[in-house]
């Protein structure tokens, strides 16, 4: 079965589109499903995940490709998976902040985890207060 997106109301979870409600109205009254419950992400606070990293990269020397300093912020606040490889050396491989594997809760922690250690680790020169100045200027 396909994924639907719902909204809750005070009556009860409802179809947010009409092709969810096409999806939704195939289920047999009675009928037994299985639901994940869920947070769709915001994609607006995406895009301002990403207007911060673009701040970042532009107020520092070490890095030149924003992947590479989002890979570093993974690492960082330990966000990845870690291999041992057959000769026994330590790999780290950062773990997707896709839609799919992210909610907007799970998301929100990320993003804050990211600014403390952009801040912590003195990746930029910028205060707190200028980080978040500087993203409201980029969005």
């Amino acid at each position: 079965m396909p994924k639907v997106f719902l909204i809750k109301t005070n009556t009860g979870f409802i179809p947010s589109s009409d092709m969810d409600k096409e999806i939704t109205d195939k289920i047999g009254m009675g009928e037994e499903i299985e639901v994940l419950l869920r947070k769709a992400r915001n994609p607006k606070f995406h895009r301002k995940f990403f207007a911060m990293l673009n701040v970042v990269l532009q107020n520092q020397e070490k890095y030149t490709i924003l992947e590479d300093l989002l890979t570093e912020v993974k690492i960082r606040i330990g966000h990845y998976k870690e291999y041992i490889t057959t000769d026994g050396q330590v790999v780290y491989m950062p773990k997707s902040i896709s839609f799919e594997n992210m909610d907007d809760i799970q998301f929100e922690k990320f993003y804050n985890k990211t600014i403390d250690s952009i801040l912590d680790g003195k990746i930029i020169k910028l205060d707190k207060d200028e980080l978040l100045l500087a993203i409201m200027d980029f969005t």
